[in-house]
Formats: C-alpha cells, structure tokens, sequence
C-alpha cells in the first residue's frame, strides 16, 4: 500500500483555507542564497504561500557583512513575521539566529522554549515534518498502541520530536542512529511494525530486514530518492511513503498549520 501524501494533500489545504479566515499573518523567509537545497526546499514554500495568498517577504545572510550587521538586519525584517530559516546558512553563528527568534513566530518550532513544550507532550509544537509524518499516520488510520516504532535518526528537527509524537499514540519507541551498528539497526528493524526513516542517510536499513508487516515512513530527500533507496515491488511490504510524493508534499502546508496555532497562543 502507498501511504501518499499528495492525496492527503488536498483535505489539508481545504482545512488551512478555512482556519486563515479571518487570520492576519505573514512570513518571513531567511536563507543563504547559494545553498542549493534549501532552496529547493523554500520553493516549495513559496508556492505554498502564494497558492493560499499567504503574504511573504525574503532575506539573505551576507556574508561580505559582519555577524553584528547580519543578525541586526534579521531582527527588523523578521519582526512580527512568522519566521522560516533555511538551514544551513553556512556560518559559525547560525544557531544564534535561532535563540534571537521570538517562539510565538516559529512555525518550525525550532526554539528551545517551543521544544521544551513538545518535550512536555504538547503535540501542538510539533516540527513540520514531524506533523506531516502525524498527518500520514491519522489520514490512513494506522494504529500504532502497542506496537513497536523504530526511529533511525535523532535529530531535533525530525527524529526526536517524531518519538516524541508516538509516545503519545502509546507506541513502543525505539531510537536508532549512527552509533549503533548496523548489525543491531536492522536486526531491531526485522522485529518493527513501523520504522520511521529520518537520517538522511540511504541505505541504512537493508531490503532483507523487511516484511510484508513491515510499515515505513520515509521522511529522507535527495536527487536519488529517500532514504530507504529502493522502491518496494507489490507486497514486499504492508505500506510505505514514496519519495517523492510522500511527507514532503505535507510538509510545507504543515508549516502553515503550526504558524496558525501559534497565533491562537498570542
């Protein structure tokens, strides 16, 4: 079974449609213009944007300026605006663009306030990718109680708050990264009902390690596909996201999604 985000896709625009009635709110895009996937990436946001008549406006780090100067500049357009930086941005400060962001404007929920509230289990301050894997899981009412999870990635941006989010659901959770010997990643993967892919990395997970019970989310992207770098014949497995068309196409609409719940916590 393909778990596929574009027919998700148009239910969730329907419903971000009716929640920006009557909601005043702009974006802010800052990123790095010689880096080539985020870009790609912010694109994808943009077309978002427009698609919806959300209003944006962009900045770029300079890096003929000074550190003082860039992160100035950053404070006075970003100000009020629901801000998205484009990672990376190719500077040693980077993560001090992060601690000048104000939370109630970070619709990626990258600041340590609005992780802390995930921490304590506020699902509403989920990553968006992380609430575009939640979107794939409840849009196919996967059940989850009880069963085993694996993780392979424990990033803050994806893998740590996706364990978070099945936590919640009363899964078994387990985290895998790099570690862990391969050996042992695919061993636990044979014995997953879900395994939720967020390295970045291809091949991790062997095609032998899977069965036809095996569920997987992939959340990886590169020219070459995701991260599980095949794709599965008919069933060689129970259900998988393909790459692409899978929870990259729900990402930037859920960053829309958690730029409207934090305006209800103003």
């Amino acid at each position: 079974m393909i778990l596929s985000g574009r027919d998700l896709k148009p239910g969730l625009e329907e419903k971000l449609n009716s929640l920006l009635l009557g909601k005043n709110l702009s974006f802010y895009i800052y990123s790095d213009s010689q880096n080539l996937p985020a870009q790609s990436y912010l694109r994808g946001v943009k077309k978002m944007l427009d698609r919806l008549s959300v209003p944006y406006k962009e900045g770029y780090i300079d890096k003929n300026k000074s550190k003082e100067e860039n992160m100035k500049i950053f404070m006075e357009e970003s100000k009020g605006l629901y801000t998205v930086i484009g990672k990376p941005l190719g500077v040693d400060y980077e993560e001090e663009y992060i601690n000048l962001l104000n939370p109630l404007f970070d619709p990626d929920m990258v600041t340590p306030i609005n992780r802390a509230h995930l921490l304590e289990g506020d699902l509403d301050y989920l990553p968006a990718i992380a609430r575009s894997v939640k979107t794939i899981i409840e849009g196919y009412n996967i059940d989850v109680t009880g069963r085993k999870v694996l993780i392979i990635g424990r990033s803050l941006s994806v893998g740590l708050p996706i364990s978070r989010y099945f936590i919640s659901k009363n899964a078994l959770v387990e985290i895998g990264h790099s570690k862990v010997p391969s050996s042992k990643l695919n061993e636990e993967a044979s014995l997953a009902d879900l395994i939720v892919l967020a390295s970045g990395h291809q091949g991790v997970i062997k095609r032998e390690s899977l069965n036809k019970n095996s569920i997987v989310i992939d959340c990886g992207y590169s020219a070459d596909g995701g991260d599980l770098g095949f794709v599965p014949e008919e069933n060689e497995i129970k259900a998988y996201t393909p790459v692409p068309g899978g929870t990259g196409v729900l990402t930037s609409l859920c960053l829309l999604y958690n730029a409207i719940l934090l305006t209800s916590k103003h």
